[in-house]
C-alpha cells in the first residue's frame, strides 16, 4: 500500500473518531441522551463507511503505469478492507459480493434504488428490483445495465 492511501486511510479513520466522539458530546450536552439518534447516526455512518470500501473494491482498474503486480495487491487490500473476513462467516462474504454483483447488472437507476435502501439479503434485493421496476412508467426491457469499463486484467 503506497503511502498516500495509508494517510489518506489513517485520516479517515481519525475523522470517523472524531466525528463519532462529538456526536456522543452533542447528545450528552443536550440533556437527556438520545441513544435512538446517537445510533442511527452511528448505524449510517457505518453504512457509508462500508458503501466507500465496497466501491473502492468495485472500481479498482488496471493501471499500465503500475502494472499487474500493484493492481492485484490493490484488489488484496480493497477486499480485504470491504469484506472483512476477520468480523464475517464465509456465507456473509459470499452474501456481499453476490449482492454487489447482483446491483452492477441492474440498470444503473435500478441499482442506485436498491443500493440506498440496504438490502439485507439477495431475495430482499431481488423484491427491491421488482417492486421498483413494476411501480415505473416506461418500457423496462430498454433500460440498458450499467456499463462498466471492461479491462483485460480488471
Amino acid at each position: 500500500m503506497d503511502v498516500v492511501r495509508l494517510f489518506t486511510n489513517l485520516l479517515a479513520v481519525h475523522r470517523q473518531q472524531l466525528q463519532w466522539g462529538l456526536l456522543g458530546e452533542e447528545c450528552l450536552r443536550s440533556g437527556e441522551p438520545n441513544y435512538e439518534t446517537l445510533r442511527a447516526s452511528l448505524q449510517s455512518q457505518v453504512r457509508a463507511e462500508e458503501s466507500r470500501r465496497q466501491e473502492d473494491f468495485s472500481y479498482l482498474r488496471y493501471d499500465p503505469e503500475r502494472g499487474p503486480r500493484e493492481l492485484g495487491q490493490g484488489l488484496e487490500s480493497a477486499a480485504q478492507h470491504w469484506l472483512r473476513p476477520e468480523r464475517r462467516t464465509a456465507a456473509e462474504v459470499v452474501r456481499c459480493v453476490a449482492l454487489q454483483r447482483f446491483v452492477s447488472l441492474l440498470p444503473t437507476h435500478v441499482g442506485d434504488c436498491v443500493l440506498k435502501q440496504c438490502p439485507q439479503d439477495m431475495e430482499e434485493a431481488i423484491y427491491m428490483a421488482e417492486e421498483y421496476l413494476n411501480n415505473t412508467p416506461g418500457d423496462k426491457s430498454l433500460t440498458p445495465p450499467r456499463q462498466r469499463e471492461k479491462h483485460p486484467a480488471a
